[in-house]
């Protein structure tokens, strides 16, 4: 366990907010967890930090900050037909991606590039290009802080939704994850159902593998979204919304350019991005707190600004997509004070 006095967390949030806390603790084991809670309260207010990408500070914190640490791979099982592996918290994301390319296991290709580390993945149940992680999830093992045991989630435990599970809601600041359990194919069957990927396959005739469904995501990705190394953000900032058919009929009357992704409880998913660029906020900048003027989807640090800047801009387009249309947008990002 390593701990560190007032520390600043800039180099720990890819929005790079120069934000300080009480004390960084970095969780190296399992038993480093155990010995931290043996001697904190319980009732002491705490945050769990991953790889930062999810995360907005909004000013200093006159608390502690728990990094767990937690690297490996571990195999579990295998077949003819596919592999299950543990893999610990603390390892990243797209590094572990790569790992099973390269190992020719397949299913997580299109998740790609996408920052943070392996045990904020299940909380976000993060998904891209039609592909979401709780697709090859197994299980995970984590620390219940309440009950100060170990304990072992099932995917119905999770209770994943789109970008939330019970790590998000009733488990919220309750559980540490350390490792999660998935099973991946051994079969190169790459899924192009995410038309922006299937185009770009074929408008560069390009072979349906996994490794150039791999690498062109990558591709998309960095020409659409700004590095964090060069331009302080968190991705994507806003859940798509989810609205009645009666509430897209209504916009898409006056915007025929508006499109709809049909859910199973007959609703409909729009694009938060197209509504923020329709309500002329694409590229907003106040001091160094932006909306990215590439993609409306991402706000963006350029330099300087506090989370405090970067959540007025937030609230600002809030405000403005919804007296607009009526749709009110919910931060992706987990808000922070």
């Amino acid at each position: 366990m390593q701990i560190h006095n007032n520390h600043s967390l800039k180099k720990y949030n890819t929005f790079g907010i120069d934000a300080k806390c009480k004390r960084l603790v970095i969780l190296e084991s399992e038993d480093d967890i155990v010995d931290y809670f043996e001697n904190h309260s319980i009732n002491s207010p705490f945050l769990l930090l991953g790889g930062g990408s999810n995360l907005l500070i909004k000013n200093d914190l006159d608390y502690d900050v728990l990094k767990p640490d937690l690297l490996g791979i571990n195999l579990i099982e295998e077949d003819f037909d596919s592999v299950t592996l543990e893999v610990m918290a603390g390892e990243n994301w797209h590094k572990f991606v790569h790992y099973l390319v390269s190992n020719n296991y397949y299913g997580f290709e299109n998740l790609a590039l996408i920052p943070g580390n392996v045990g904020t993945a299940p909380i976000q149940n993060i998904g891209a290009y039609g592909v979401e992680q709780e697709q090859y999830f197994v299980s995970l093992h984590g620390y219940n802080i309440e009950s100060k045991q170990f304990e072992i989630y099932t995917k119905e435990q999770c209770e994943f939704g789109y970008r939330s599970s019970i790590f998000k809601s009733k488990l919220k600041g309750k559980f540490i994850i350390t490792s999660v359990t998935y099973k991946l194919s051994k079969t190169d069957t790459p899924n192009l159902s995410y038309s922006e990927l299937e185009n770009y396959i074929i408008q560069r005739r390009l072979e349906a593998t996994a490794k150039n469904v791999f690498d062109s995501v990558i591709d998309i990705r960095s020409n659409k979204l700004p590095s964090p190394s060069q331009l302080g953000n968190s991705g994507s900032f806003f859940k798509n919304p989810i609205i009645t058919h009666t509430e897209f009929d209504r916009i898409s009357t006056e915007y025929s350019d508006l499109r709809g992704f049909p859910q199973s409880d007959d609703t409909v998913k729009i694009s938060a991005g197209w509504l923020i660029e329709k309500a002329g906020l694409k590229g907003y900048r106040v001091g160094d707190a932006a909306v990215y003027e590439k993609h409306a989807l991402i706000l963006v640090n350029y330099g300087n600004a506090t989370g405090d800047e970067i959540w007025g801009i937030a609230k600002h387009v809030i405000k403005t997509v919804f007296d607009k249309f009526q749709v009110r947008l919910e931060p992706e990002v987990n808000v922070v004070e």
